[in-house]
Formats: structure tokens, sequence, C-alpha cells
């Protein structure tokens, strides 16, 4: 029954109201019955009657039929037939959920179901009408939102000699970092000394001006990008420079080779022969001779040589001093 109001009103079902007990037929117990004769001038029925009520629920859920989000109460307990729109208040374009963006979805099928222009499950209650004695459910559908890729870049530093060669493998200052970002490469990637694998130490060069270009202070080359600063999309390149430290030659001084020991070869001992005691023999004095006047000498023609009795007389002078001499040693011995 609807009122001139535009109000919907229904018969209520059995039970205990506020007005009295009421039948299962809407009628007022209290009152005359609904049927019977007429037994007097005027007899009072009483039907009771409520006012048809509904309420439209508004979900959210992703492609997968997942909730994302709390259902909301479009309308709560409003009578049949007053207007509803879920649109233009309960239809967010973007929802946070635990920490992601889910935003509408274009109209297409998923895994949920059929979705119109609108994000709007076409399985659910429309997103617009009238309220019914009841409920409707409207379901909008949601994804998750890609969000843009951000511009990111990447800072390396390079260690070369005075020519340019690399002495060390380059190393990631800062790797995929968004743009804008500090970076410093002196505090954490400026070595002063470096090490070779085959033992070499560099050390970083002066200011100066080397083969392979300017260097300032830092050892840093100064064609190459800033050694602090903020990172760019794209790469950076921080290079510096090193030397060869040159180590005085020090002189290894001789190991003397210990003599190696050779084994004693014992030698026997040979007894002491005694000696024959040899008697004192008495050296019998050689008297001496007067002497005699040399006979003249033959000359030998032309030679200057001479004659053999000379040479004969010469031998026996000299074995005869031999002997004496001979003979006094004995005596020393003795």
């Amino acid at each position: 029954m609807k009122t001139p109001d535009g109000k919907t009103y229904k018969i209520v079902p059995k039970g205990d109201y506020p007005v009295g007990k009421v039948d299962g037929d809407g009628h007022l117990e209290s009152s005359d019955p609904i049927k019977g004769k007429v037994d007097k001038p005027r007899s009072i029925i009483t039907y009771v009657y409520k006012e048809v009520k509904g309420d439209v629920y508004v979900h959210y859920k992703d492609t997968e039929g997942n909730t994302i989000k709390t259902s909301v109460v479009d309308e709560k307990d409003q009578p049949v037939d007053k207007d509803y729109d879920t649109v233009v208040d309960n239809r967010p374009k973007e929802i946070q959920y635990n920490g992601k963006t889910y935003e509408l979805v274009p109209a297409g099928n998923y895994t949920v179901g059929k979705v119109d222009g609108q994000g709007h499950l076409e399985s659910s209650d429309a997103t617009t009408g009238k309220v019914i004695e009841g409920r409707k459910d409207v379901t909008y559908i949601y994804k998750l939102k890609e969000e843009p890729t951000q511009p990111k870049g990447n800072v390396y530093v390079h260690y070369v000699d005075e020519n340019g060669k690399t002495i060390k493998t380059s190393v990631v200052d800062e790797k995929d970092q968004p743009v804008g970002k500090d970076y410093d490469t002196v505090v954490d990637n400026r070595p002063k000394t470096i090490v070779t694998p085959d033992g070499k130490v560099y050390e970083l060069v002066p200011q100066g001006n080397y083969p392979v270009g300017k260097v300032d202070s830092e050892g840093h080359l100064t064609t190459t990008d800033p050694t602090t600063g903020k990172v760019i999309e794209g790469d950076k390149n921080v290079t510096y420079v090193y030397k060869l430290v040159k180590t005085p030659t020090v002189p290894t001084p001789n190991t003397p080779v210990p003599p190696t020991p050779t084994p004693n070869t014992p030698v026997d001992p040979t007894p002491n022969k005694p000696m024959d005691p040899t008697p004192n023999t008495p050296v019998n004095p050689v008297p001496e001779q007067p002497a005699q006047p040399a006979p003249a000498l033959e000359q030998l023609p032309n030679t200057g040589e001479t004659g053999s009795v000379a040479s004969a007389l010469l031998g026996a002078v000299a074995g005869v001093a031999g002997l004496a001499a001979l003979g006094r040693r004995k005596e020393e011995e003795k």
C-alpha cells in the first residue's frame, strides 16, 4: 500500500508490536474480529502495517574477487522506491590498500566476471536506481595501479695510472638510485694507495698535468664526472689517477755457505823406531898442505879455455872442502 506522500507500507507479520499483538493476518487482535455477524451498530477492525524500507551496499574487489576495501552503506533503511546513486559518492577512482594503490579497471572480462565502463561488476546490482525492500549490493572492480617508472642512475668509479691504464677493477658507488639522490665517491671509494695483484703499490698523484689529463688536488681526473654530486638519469663515471711507488733497491747481503764437514780419516800412528846410537867417530884432521904455486895454465889457442889439468885441480879442492863441512855438521849434531 502506498500513501499519498509516496511511501510504501505492507502488513506486518504475526507478532507483538507496540500497538499490540497481531495475528497471522496482520490483524490487531484487540480490535473486532475480521469475520463475524453484524451484531452491533459499529465494528472496528484494525490491521497493522509497517513502512517498507531497503538498504544499498557498495563493495570493492580486485580482479580476482578479493576485497580491498571495507564495504560502505550507500542507503540505510530507506523507503522503497527512493532513488539512490552509488557513482556520485561511493565510487572512488583509486583505493589505498596494504600500502599499494588500486585503480578502477576498464571495461572487460576478468576472473571475477564481466565489468562495464564504470568499473562496475555487471552481475551485481545497478550502480543507480531505486531502493527496494531488503537490500541491494553494488560491486566495483579495481586493479593494482602501475606506477610510472621513476628515472634512475648509476655512479661508477675508475682507477688508472698516469698513462690511463687501469690498475684496479672499477667499483659501483651508486646502483639504480633515483635521480637527484646525493652521492660521494671520496668518502668510501677513493683509496690513498692501491696494491695490484702483482704486488705493485700505487698512490694518488698530486695535482698537475699528466699524459692521461689534468688532475685536481683530490687525484681526480677533471675531465670525468665530479667526485660528489647528485645522481642523474643514466651513468656517471668518476676517475682517480695513481702513480707507481718506487721503492729503493736494498742490496741483498751474501749469505755465507757453511762448510760441509768432512770426516777425518784416522791415521794409524807409526811407532817411533829407536835410532841406533852412532859412536863418535873421530874425524881425522886433514893436514894442511903447503900451498904450492899453481903451474902456469896452458892457454888454448883462440878459445880462451884452460887445460884439463887446471880443471882437475879445482875439483879436488872442492871435494876436500865438502868433507870438512860434513865433519863439522856431525860434530854439531852430537
